[in-house]
């Protein structure tokens, strides 16, 4: 059943590297990118993103959810990484289990700070669907 959450959870933030795309504004402005010239990063990069996730998920995994049988799919979310590495505005855009949901949010609010988005050499606001 861990390993269930664990993919669920990576796949949740994985692709969320993976599916930024859009236009690219003004490096000095406030916006949120989608797309950049420099992707925001996970320190150390997926695979110490995956790390981390297999620790967090081993301190507190949902057992009452269906039963203890687990669930088959993913949560679909999205966050922003602000210019200094911190994640805002976590919103889930296609819930699995409100359970899950609830643990996919606690586990980004948890991940330490990203490494920034960059245009033009300066960071900027990144956005980010999962």
């Amino acid at each position: 059943m861990k390993k269930l959450y664990f993919y669920c959870l990576v796949m949740i933030l994985c692709s969320s590297i993976n599916h930024l795309s859009a236009q690219t504004l003004q490096a000095d402005s406030d916006s949120i990118y989608l797309k950049v010239e420099e992707m925001p990063q996970y320190p150390g990069g997926t695979e110490k993103m995956n790390e981390f996730i297999r620790k967090e998920l081993r301190k507190r995994v949902p057992k009452d959810i269906n039963g203890g049988c687990g669930i088959p799919g993913r949560t679909v979310m999205r966050f922003v990484v602000n210019k200094d590495g911190s994640i805002s505005d976590i919103e889930i855009l296609r819930s699995l289990d409100p359970l899950l949901d609830k643990e996919a949010v606690r586990v980004v609010r948890k991940m330490p700070k990203w490494i920034p988005g960059k245009c033009e050499g300066k960071p900027v606001i990144g956005g980010c669907v999962s």
